[in-house]
């Protein structure tokens, strides 16, 4: 989390420092990287942290829901099966298992519902239900489950690939469009003169700083949005 601020601390002491090269004007260029600032810390941070939170839960649950069949398969019970999926190196999700160590294996599995809300974990939770009362074959038992769970896990590397491509589309358009004011500023220096001091023209770098920010919420809400299909509440 610290680290993501001081990104984008730096990022909008760029956009700053931009401002203030487009038009020599102090206020402006404050004014600007305090606007880019209150973005970053109020809106994107935590955008970018649930999107990637709900990632890592859902690796986590894919990793879960795969160690504990198999270990059921080795060892051919559920109590097996749950030591092998419960050796976890999450910090937050050891925590958690060391919390409900008092229920037997079972109702872990149900209150662990609460912290992987997701439609393939109420499955693996029905179908580890119906192993118990019957017994069978684990892997014939959850092969659908498998399947399932494992393109949902293939769907997230997708998004979160599209989502690099995507920042790295955005990064060009961006690069382009301040080379465009660096040419303005650099490239026609006497024209710039007369109208640097110009209201209008401060307002001008004002609303393209302004896009720049929209621009990027737009981007950011559209690689973060993760469709995973989630369990229905109970009430």
């Amino acid at each position: 989390m610290i680290k993501s601020y001081s990104i984008f601390a730096v990022v909008s002491l760029l956009l700053g420092g931009l401002a203030y090269l487009s038009t020599e004007n102090i206020i402006a260029s404050a004014a600007i990287f305090g606007v880019s600032f209150l973005y970053f810390v109020v809106f994107a941070v935590r955008k970018i942290k649930a999107y990637l939170d709900k990632i890592n839960n859902y690796n986590l649950c894919y990793n879960f829901i795969n160690s504990f069949i198999i270990g059921v398969s080795i060892k051919k019970t559920v109590s097996g099966g749950y030591e092998n999926a419960s050796m976890s190196n999450d910090v937050d999700f050891k925590k958690e298992l060391d919390s409900i160590e008092h229920l037997d294996v079972m109702e872990r599995l149900e209150y662990l519902r609460k912290y992987f809300p997701y439609n393939v974990y109420s499955i693996f939770v029905e179908e580890i239900h119906l192993y118990e009362d019957q017994g069978g074959d684990i892997l014939k038992i959850t092969s659908n489950l498998i399947t399932e769970s494992r393109r949902e896990e293939d769907y997230l590397s997708l998004i979160f690939n599209k989502g690099k491509s995507k920042s790295v589309e955005v990064i060009i358009l961006w690069v382009f469009s301040f080379l465009i004011l660096a040419f303005v500023r650099f490239g026609l220096g006497q024209f710039f003169s007369t109208i640097k001091d110009k209201p209008l023209y401060i307002a001008f770098v004002a609303v393209f700083f302004l896009f720049v920010l929209i621009s990027f919420q737009i981007s950011l809400s559209v690689i973060c949005k993760v469709d995973l299909k989630e369990s229905k509440s109970d009430g």
